[in-house]
């Protein structure tokens, strides 16, 4: 089991490789659609965006072999997600994170401390009663706290909460701001479902060639003005950001794979799929000197 398809498999072959996100081409283009409650119903209703064929085998990249892809749903359905009018909203940036070490962690460290207080400042001339928001507790040893302070004192805290209280103060931001961690968060899409748009912070390799890190790999390609791109330690990319989003209504953006109904038939393919055959034929293959699966850690099994 994966989060994303890595070139890594189980000893048969690597459809025994479970992800949680599917990795399409680069090369694809993502459409943008309008739908209603079913996929063949464009006509009107919030975006759903459309990421190819849902199968439960689709290739990592082209000339790869398979993985499978099971994926996972959101609950309450996102087509059931309370949408807050953006005219009932308060200029109100959320901040992603639940831990306070998540604001400098490791590599996955974006920001400087500093930002928050700049933007709040010049912000706030612009956008009345501006506020950054969170939901985080402060678990860090004294050594952290001693090396790297409070966590910004113009962040409103409002300590841990469960799902339901998180979607509902995420709900009322214009924007969900991502700080580098946690990566690979489903709480992206819990944001987007209810017409809040997503920061994705990255950080540049060395030499300036492509990123280096970035948050959540499945909203690198989601277009703006669902998905900001924010390069890291960059104050005009962090603050131009937030005053993009907070200027720029967005409809709520729902993923077809995240369907209830999509993730169930995924499932039930996975389930009744006659994997004991294509094992089967695997092995042959192989004990014929025929290896199908490509490269990896594949030996001979018994059924």
């Amino acid at each position: 089991m994966a989060y994303y398809p890595t070139g890594e498999s189980g000893v048969v072959g690597k459809a025994w490789m479970i992800t949680a996100e599917p990795r399409f081409p680069r090369t694809e283009d993502l459409e943008l659609v309008q739908s209603a409650s079913t996929p063949d119903d464009y006509t009107y209703g919030p975006s759903w965006f459309m990421t190819g064929h849902e199968e439960l085998q689709v290739k990592s990249a082209l000339g790869e072999a398979d993985f499978t892809f099971l994926g996972y749903g959101i609950m309450p359905k996102p087509e059931d997600a309370v949408v807050v009018p953006w005219s009932e909203r308060p200029n109100r940036v959320y901040i992603l994170a639940k831990q306070a070490h998540y604001f400098h962690n490791g590599h996955q460290h974006v920001y400087n401390f500093s930002f928050f207080e700049q933007a709040a400042e010049e912000l706030g001339r612009e956008f009345p009663g501006f506020e950054f928001v969170g939901g985080f507790e402060d678990n860090r040893s004294d050594e952290d706290k001693e090396k790297w302070g409070p966590v910004p004192s113009v962040i409103k805290n409002f300590g841990l909460m469960n799902a339901s209280r998180f979607d509902a103060e995420c709900g009322q931001a214009r924007l969900l701001l991502g700080i580098g961690s946690p990566p690979l968060s489903p709480s992206p899409y819990r944001a987007l479902s209810r017409g809040v748009p997503f920061a994705n912070p990255h950080t540049m390799r060395d030499n300036g060639d492509g990123w280096a890190y970035q948050q959540h790999e499945s909203m690198m390609d989601v277009p703006e003005p669902y998905v900001y791109q924010v390069e890291a330690f960059n104050y005009t990319s962090f603050v131009a950001t937030i005053r993009k989003a907070l200027r720029t209504p967005i409809e709520p953006l729902r993923f077809e794979r995240m369907r209830q109904s999509t993730v169930d038939r995924r499932m039930h393919d996975w389930v009744t799929y006659d994997w004991r055959r294509l094992a089967a034929q695997i092995l042959e293959d192989r004990l014929a000197g025929n290896e199908t699966q490509g490269g990896g850690s594949f030996r001979v099994f018994e059924l």
